[in-house]
């Protein structure tokens, strides 16, 4: 049996459907500003998109204002979107508090702009990182190893260090990662035991077992809810109050 030829209009059928589909879901991972800086570029330039995104701009004047209007101030909250989107003022009011998230960032980012955060000269400095190094597949090793070099930069500038869990996201929007995820935070675990750092595993709260962060807690998967950073707030209130 011979099989039947595909009529010649099928033939670019097929590859034209596999390409729109391998664009949106490129663009869309893009989009979500879900993919580290370091990798944004080649993905734009594969997409055939504008060198420079929307949200790469914005994480750069970000940076830009942190650098031209440095603060000082008792906290600093240092991580990705999911500590960039809070509005810290509201949840913390009675809390002198810099925001040092920036959408997108892996830790290997934020070490990159370490001088950022150093110059808040925080009495406590809460890191949450690693969702975004999740993303993009890197190694275990490397993220503990960048978390490393951040805990003890923040410890030899006199903040107390508070490392937060990577939060896990909801299984159907990121499927197998939370393996990796929990295979992290074992690692940051012991990494704030060894640096003599304090452990806040916000997962204990967020997510349930099997399921990844509850559906309360987050809009997309990922980020969260109002109620999501009322579970955060609380579970980072009694070292705000320590002396």
């Amino acid at each position: 049996m011979h099989p039947v030829p595909m009529p010649h209009a099928g033939r670019f059928l097929l590859p034209a459907l596999c390409a729109v589909i391998g664009f949106a879901l490129g663009a869309s991972i893009v989009g979500l500003g879900l993919v580290p800086t370091s990798w944004s570029a080649a993905i734009r330039e594969a997409l055939g998109r504008p060198a420079v995104e929307p949200w790469a701009r914005e994480r750069d004047a970000r940076i830009g204002q942190y650098r031209a209007f440095p603060v000082r101030s008792d906290v600093a909250m240092v991580g990705d979107s999911l500590t960039a989107f809070a509005d810290w003022a509201s949840i913390l009011p009675d809390v002198r508090l810099a925001n040092r998230g920036v959408n997108g960032d892996t830790t290997a980012d934020t070490l990159s702009r370490l001088d950022t955060i150093l110059s808040v000269r925080a009495r406590i400095a809460f890191i949450q990182l690693g969702v975004n190094d999740i993303a993009a597949g890197r190694a275990v090793d490397a993220i503990e190893a960048d978390y490393r070099r951040l805990v003890i930069a923040l410890k030899d500038a006199g903040s107390r260090v508070v490392v937060l869990s990577t939060l896990e996201c909801a299984r159907d929007r990121c499927g197998d990662r939370t393996a990796a995820t929990r295979a992290l935070n074992g690692r940051l675990r012991g990494l704030a035991r060894e640096l003599q750092a304090d452990w806040v595993d916000l997962n204990a709260i967020l997510s349930a077992p099997g399921e990844g962060l509850r559906p309360q807690y987050t809009y997309d998967g990922v980020h969260l809810t109002a109620a999501g950073y009322a579970a955060w707030r609380d579970a980072i209130g009694p070292l705000l109050t320590a002396r």
